[in-house]
């Protein structure tokens, strides 16, 4: 009952004043709660739906060593990835781990073998020095370049014309970018942040008389609001939602423009090791880079683009589907895959420039590599007010750092030395004594997944022994862990629970049975009433392009009337 009590009146267990606001739970809100929070900046997150819903949701899940950044000689971005990357192994190592990943080489002068090569030998080098100076460093092993036989031993299948041979490199792999984005907010709820989802803000209002400003928010599962006071406000949201309709009105036409970007998971896992490689795409003309990173036990291949008509475009359709599919199989020396072997779709946005010369859309280069944080200071009452924008998880926790410096040096406040290049966000755990007969599978998932916090998932257990249960469909998720992330990660709605926090639904749209079993006990545990019961399943449905359920709308649709 304390438990239901709490997520029932949210709003009342947050103080009313705080340094900082942060609107947007993506992974820069995320990283700025956390950096803020363990530098002495009492901060209050908001994020309107739930944490990683969007743009943060959709990505290869790469944090990448800088690698590419030799093609452009850009030696400083070179090594902050390579440092951002032993970072992120040390700092999160249960859901970061090294990742193989090769390209080929071909005859052409840029990409032959002598070129990597020697690109190669200066990326070593800087490898070296940096780890001289981190003590983060995994002494990850050095890049080489493959013979033609390799190559082809490791990307067995692919089309090798024009393949003289391979380069193998080290990247890392997040494997679950959900969970890491959750990890800050949860490091820094520990250290004293607020951090509350399904809540949105409404409406800023400026004190002239002490600089402060009110942010009216609203809890979008009750109802309730409550007004809150901060002097600075970041909006971290993909489209400056908040910001944008606080601005006058002359100031709401901010250019921002979206690519649709799509990676698609699909059920074999095609290779051991992460292959890229380009495809010329028929109908546009372009190239195209696509990577093949094995992920679980699929294979997730992206990034196809293509051009937002009304932002947010969350649709995908089987026509695109088949477009893309047509276009990976063009890699390999016969037809691999068909759109049946798609299991789930991950959509985002990722910001874009228009091309005025010929009316085309293409990535905002400088975004991929820088963050942005516009001052809206010089319009009547927003001093103090911030958006931010980035792109990559790679740079998350370093653009953050910045912005926190630059808020403190501006704010004038008083600011500890950042640690967030150290201090783990992570508590590993060994198996406790008392595991309830579970098996050593599931008590590895739990450990991994919950780390010190261990305890507190098997306590309901204690409780009742049936929470020990696996789940239906499920290898090594139980019932406990509902009871877990409902009560104590903001697990409010079934796609909350599935697709950000079990990880359940993320790799593909659960199984009927399993959908029902976490409903029914979502419903007992948040009072959810028939009607939102049903809602709550039709919504998960809907969270998935339709070509990949459209074969068990029908099934759902029969269970639903008699639910």
């Amino acid at each position: 009952m304390a438990d239901q009590l709490a997520v029932n009146n949210r709003l009342e267990q947050i103080d009313t004043d705080y340094q900082l606001v942060i609107v947007g739970g993506g992974v820069y809100g995320a990283a700025l709660c956390w950096e803020a929070t363990h530098r002495g900046i009492k901060t209050l997150l908001v994020e309107q739906d739930d944490y990683a819903c969007g743009a943060s949701s959709n990505s290869l899940k790469t944090i990448h060593g800088g690698l590419r950044s030799l093609q452009s000689l850009n030696l400083s971005a070179v090594i902050k990835g390579i440092r951002e990357r032993s970072i992120f192994l040390k700092i999160a190592p249960n859901y970061v781990k090294p990742l193989h990943c090769i390209l080929p080489t071909t005859g052409w002068l840029m990409k032959s073998k002598a070129a990597v090569g020697m690109g190669f030998l200066l990326y070593n080098m800087l490898c070296q020095i940096t780890s001289l100076f981190s003590a983060n460093d995994r002494n990850l092993p050095n890049t080489r370049l493959l013979s033609l036989s390799e190559f082809l031993s490791r990307a067995s299948g692919i089309n090798a014309q024009g393949i003289t041979g391979g380069a193998l490199w080290f990247d890392a792999q997040v494997t679950n970018t959900e969970r890491l984005v959750w990890l800050f907010i949860k490091s820094a709820i520990k250290k004293g942040a607020v951090a509350i989802n399904h809540t949105i803000a409404l409406k800023l209002k400026h004190d002239q008389s002490n600089g402060r400003h009110s942010v009216l928010i609203r809890d979008q599962i009750t109802g309730f609001e409550k007004t809150v006071t901060t002097s600075t406000i970041v909006d971290s949201s993909a489209a400056w939602n908040f910001i944008k309709h606080c601005l006058p009105m002359a100031e709401q036409n901010e250019n921002l423009t979206f690519l649709k970007s799509v990676n698609i998971i699909v059920k074999k896992k095609i290779f051991d090791n992460a292959v890229g490689a380009s495809v010329k795409a028929e109908k546009t003309g372009s190239s195209r880079l696509y990577f093949l990173s094995p992920w679980r036990d699929c294979t997730m291949i992206g990034t196809w683009y293509s051009k937002v008509e009304n932002y947010p475009e969350n649709s995908f359709s089987s026509a695109e589907a088949s477009d893309c599919i047509d276009e990976i199989n063009t890699l390999f020396n016969q037809k691999l895959l068909d759109v049946d072997d798609i299991c789930n779709v991950h959509i985002g946005f990722l910001p874009a420039k228009n091309n005025r010369h010929d009316n085309t859309l293409s990535l905002d280069q400088n975004l991929l590599s820088n963050y942005q944080l516009k001052d809206w200071s010089g319009l009547p009452g927003m001093d103090g007010v911030y958006s931010l924008r980035g792109t990559k998880y790679t740079l998350a926790r370093y653009d953050v750092k910045q912005v926190i410096d630059r808020l403190a040096k501006t704010m004038k406040w008083k600011v500890a030395a950042s640690q967030s290049d150290h201090l783990p966000i992570f508590q590993e755990a060994t198996a406790p004594d008392q595991t309830y007969a579970l098996s050593d599978e599931v008590v590895s998932h739990l450990l991994i997944n919950y780390g010190a916090d261990v305890e507190q998932v098997l306590g309901y257990i204690k409780k009742n022994p049936q929470s020990a249960e696996l789940i239906p469909g499920t290898q090594y998720h139980i019932m406990a862990e509902i009871y877990y992330v409902v009560f104590y990660e903001q697990a409010l709605t079934l796609c909350d629970l599935l697709k950000r926090r079990l990880d359940i639904g993320d790799r593909a749209l659960p199984e009927l049975k399993t959908v029902n079993y976490c409903a029914a006990i979502m419903k007992e545990l948040l009072l959810w009433s028939d009607d939102v019961f049903k809602a709550q399943i039709s919504e998960l449905y809907a969270s998935y392009p339709e070509f990949l359920t459209h074969q068990s709308t029908a099934v759902v649709d029969e269970y639903m009337s008699h639910a």
